[in-house]
C-alpha cells in the first residue's frame, strides 16, 4: 500500500474513531427514556417532534437555567473542550453555561408521566419535567424583552407528593402490579431522571383507594367452579367502561343495566383488549379449564385459538342470535364477546348520546341471554375509554381506560 492509502486508512480509522467517542447530552424530561443528542439540531429536531415548549439545562456542578424552547435558535450549543456548553449573545448571560450535564424538556407527551389514580374517577399526572425542576430553587431572572431566563440552584429539599392512603397499589410499564405500603413506597428511590421506578421496573401508575375487584382474578375463579355440574355463561361486552357505565345510569340511559349493581374492576396494564384476553390463557383461550363441552361465539375479528368451537358473527344482533341458538343446546361453559359498545365509544367518545344508547342496546341482549341461560352468569368488560376530540381512545394510563365493571 502507498503512502496516500496509508494516508486514507488513517483518516477513515481517525474517524470510526471518532464516531465512537461521539459526545451525547443526554435529554431528560416530559420524553421517551433513552433520549439523548449530538448537535442542536438534534435538539431541534426533537423540539419539533414532541412539542417541547421549556428547556432547562443543569451543569455538573447543579446550576440549572429555564428558558422557552422557541429560543434555542438564539443559543450556541457545543461540545468543546471535553464539556458541552451553552451562550448567546442576544439573551444574556444567564444562559451561558460550562460543563451541561443534561437538558430536562417540558413536553406535551404523557406516556412517560406517572400517573397517581385515588378511587376509580381521581387522577393527576407526575411530570418528570416538573419533578426535575422541582429539585432546584429560583435564584434570579433575566428578560430581554419578552425573552425570559431564569437561573436555579440545586435545592435540598427536593420533591415530594403526599400519599394518604396506607397501602398502594402500583403498576409498572411492564403490566405487573405490586401491592406496598405507603412506608415502602416512600422508602425506595423511586425517581430517576427519565422515570418513576420501582426494583427496576418503570411505575406508571400510583394506585390509592383501587378496586378490590381485578380480572386477573377472573380465571382462577373460572378455574375453581365446577363447571361440569354448575355451567356457566361469560358475557363479556368490550369496552364498556366503570365511568362510561355510570354516566350511561346518570342518563337512565342504562337499560337492564340501570339497576344492576356492576362492581368497578382493575384491567390489564396497558389496557386492550388483547393484554385482556391472554389473562385467559394466552393465544389459546381457557386450554386447562376443566370442561368437555365449551363454545365462544365472537364476532369477525378473532385473534386467538382454543380448543372450544368459535363461532364468528358480523354484528352483535348476530352475536346474540346465535347464543340463543346454542344455549338451547345445552353447554357447560360459554363465552359470549359483544362489540358493539367499544366500536361506538371509539367513533362517537365515551360520554355520548350514540354510546349510551348501544349501551343500552347491549344491555338488552346480556338480559335475553340471562332469562334464556338461566344458570351462573358472570358479565365483565376489558378496559374503558377516555375521551379524545370528538372520538375515545384507550390503552394508557388514564383512570377511564383502566377501570373496568364485573358482574357476577
Amino acid at each position: 500500500m502507498g503512502r496516500c492509502g496509508l494516508y486514507v486508512l488513517a483518516l477513515v480509522c481517525l474517524c470510526l474513531i471518532g464516531c465512537e467517542n461521539k459526545p451525547f447530552l443526554p435529554i431528560y424530561g416530559d420524553i421517551p427514556t433513552g433520549t439523548r443528542i449530538a448537535s442542536v439540531d438534534d435538539l431541534q429536531r426533537l423540539i419539533d417532534e414532541f412539542n417541547i415548549t421549556h428547556l432547562f439545562f443543569v451543569t455538573s456542578d447543579l446550576v440549572a437555567v429555564e428558558t422557552r424552547a422557541e429560543n434555542l435558535p438564539e443559543i450556541a450549543l457545543r461540545y468543546d473542550k471535553n464539556a458541552w456548553n451553552s451562550e448567546s449573545s442576544t439573551l444574556g448571560r444567564t444562559i451561558n453555561l460550562r460543563d451541561i450535564a443534561y437538558i430536562a424538556v417540558r413536553a406535551d407527551y404523557k406516556r412517560y408521566r406517572l400517573a397517581l389514580f385515588d378511587g376509580n374517577d381521581v387522577q393527576r399526572h407526575l411530570s418528570v419535567y416538573e419533578r426535575i425542576k422541582s429539585g432546584f430553587t429560583l435564584t434570579g431572572e433575566s428578560e430581554r424583552g419578552i425573552r425570559q431566563i431564569r437561573r436555579f440552584d440545586a435545592d435540598v429539599n427536593g420533591f415530594s407528593y403526599r400519599i394518604m392512603a396506607d397501602s398502594v397499589l402500583t403498576v409498572s410499564k411492564s403490566g405487573k402490579e405490586r401491592f406496598m405500603s405507603r412506608a415502602e413506597l416512600s422508602e425506595k428511590k423511586a425517581f430517576h431522571h427519565t422515570h418513576w421506578t420501582v426494583d427496576a421496573d418503570t411505575l406508571v401508575i400510583v394506585w390509592e383507594n383501587y378496586p378490590k375487584d381485578s380480572v386477573y382474578d377472573l380465571y382462577p375463579l373460572l378455574k375453581s367452579m365446577d363447571l361440569r355440574n354448575k355451567p356457566l355463561l361469560l358475557v363479556f361486552v368490550d369496552g364498556l367502561g366503570y365511568s362510561m357505565l355510570e354516566n350511561a345510569k346518570a342518563h337512565k340511559r342504562a337499560g337492564a343495566f340501570q339497576h344492576v349493581v356492576f362492581s368497578p374492576m382493575r384491567t390489564v396494564y396497558p389496557p386492550t383488549t388483547r393484554n385482556v384476553l391472554s389473562v385467559f390463557g394466552g393465544r389459546d383461550l381457557f386450554a386447562d379449564l376443566d370442561v368437555e363441552n365449551g363454545f365462544i361465539i365472537e364476532d369477525d375479528r378473532v385473534f386467538y385459538s382454543s380448543r372450544f368451537p368459535i363461532v364468528m358473527n358480523m354484528s352483535d344482533d348476530e352475536i346474540f342470535a346465535s347464543a340463543v341458538e346454542h344455549i338451547e343446546k345445552g353447554f357447560e361453559f360459554m363465552m359470549v364477546h359483544f362489540h358493539s359498545v367499544d366500536d361506538v365509544a371509539h367513533e362517537y367518545g365515551p360520554y355520548s348520546m350514540r354510546t349510551m344508547k348501544q349501551i343500552e342496546i347491549v344491555s338488552g341482549f346480556v338480559q335475553g341471554l340471562r332469562a334464556t341461560w338461566g344458570k351462573d352468569m358472570i358479565v365483565f368488560s376489558d378496559h374503558g375509554l377516555h375521551s379524545a376530540g370528538l372520538r375515545g381512545r384507550h390503552g394508557v394510563n388514564r383512570i377511564e381506560d383502566m377501570v373496568a365493571v364485573v358482574w357476577k
